[in-house]
């Protein structure tokens, strides 16, 4: 688990079995937050980089599956930080329950 700097202000966040990114300017913003159980390697690599847990002030989520939002309700109870995603999902990522979608592939077009 280790944290890359991408370009000045952006970070990738190796998680594991997933990656998360991380904006930084004066304030932090989160995209996707790994697996369930992944914040606190998520505020030690903050940690590294200089910056605390009250820094993080968002936190952007791709979608719900367990790899990219299976630690956003223990962030935002940790550093109380805005959550943004589909309203959709919002009720399986605020109780920390993702279900895996049926069809994970469909058609727009």
């Amino acid at each position: 688990m280790s944290i890359r700097r991408i370009t000045e202000n952006v970070y990738e966040l190796n998680l594991g079995k997933s990656n998360a990114f991380l904006i930084e300017d004066e304030k932090l913003t989160l995209i996707d937050t790994g697996e369930p159980d992944s914040s606190g390697l998520i505020l030690e690599l903050l940690q590294s980089i200089g910056r605390e847990p009250d820094d993080l002030k968002n936190i952007l989520l791709t979608h719900s599956h367990p790899d990219h939002s299976g630690s956003a309700a223990d962030l935002k109870a940790i550093t109380g930080a805005r959550v943004y995603m589909h309203a959709a999902e919002k009720k399986w990522v605020e109780a920390g329950y993702i279900p895996k979608p049926e069809n994970p592939f469909s058609r727009v077009w």
